[in-house]
């Protein structure tokens, strides 16, 4: 809002303690992904307090980066693919293949093609992925109803309402309630990620065992 400074103060505060409770919450391994998933998220989010537009479309690269993550870990959970298959081998390859395509058709479009595509080419990206670990979330809660895929849905859900306020107060209807409620409900979205990644944790070592 007005104060930015407060905004610069408080916001860089809530990945460090949900990163403590994750941490002191999951007695079990944890999975590198998972942390690097909250440092990512770090990241972004205090790049998006520089309030610049060119610092946004790197935000908006990073949780890109983040939700294609994601949809690998859930794709992982979903189990459709045989573990002891060569596919499953290199599933984290094709990822990193995916998000090295995502980088490499962006800078093209910004600064060889230099259409007006760009400013839309990562949000595009975004609204992709983010249904698709919305549906492949859906479905493994439906199949396996397990712990993991409810905090997943919850979080995506609590993070698909907040940005529809924020975005309705951006553009649509100037109310500062809006922002407010946005803000609230950005909150949970942090606790439900680490709930999801302390029941992956869980179900990792359950398997080992």
């Amino acid at each position: 809002m007005e104060n930015k400074d407060m905004s610069l103060v408080f916001k860089p505060m809530i990945i460090p303690f949900i990163f403590l409770y994750y941490t002191i919450e999951s007695k079990k391994k944890k999975n590198p992904l998972h942390l690097l998933l909250l440092g990512l998220i770090f990241i972004a989010d205090n790049i998006n307090l520089l309030l610049e537009t060119i610092f946004y479309q790197f935000a908006i690269l990073i949780y890109l980066i983040v939700l294609v993550i994601l949809f690998f870990l859930i794709v992982k959970d979903a189990k459709i693919i045989n573990q002891n298959s060569k596919l499953s081998k290199y599933l984290g390859l094709l990822f990193i293949v995916a998000i090295a395509f995502a980088l490499i058709t962006k800078i093209t479009s910004v600064f060889i093609v230099k259409t007006k595509f760009h400013s839309y080419y990562l949000i595009l990206n975004y609204i992709v992925f983010f249904v698709g670990v919305l549906a492949m979330s859906f479905y493994n809660f439906i199949k396996f109803k397990s712990k993991s895929a409810k905090f997943l849905l919850l979080a995506l859900g609590f993070m698909f309402l907040s940005d529809m306020l924020s975005v309705t107060k951006t553009y649509y209807l100037k109310y500062d309630v809006f922002v407010y409620l946005s803000m609230l409900l950005e909150l949970p979205v942090y606790y439900f990620f680490a709930q999801f990644f302390i029941e992956r944790d869980k179900n990792a070592e359950k398997i080992k065992e």
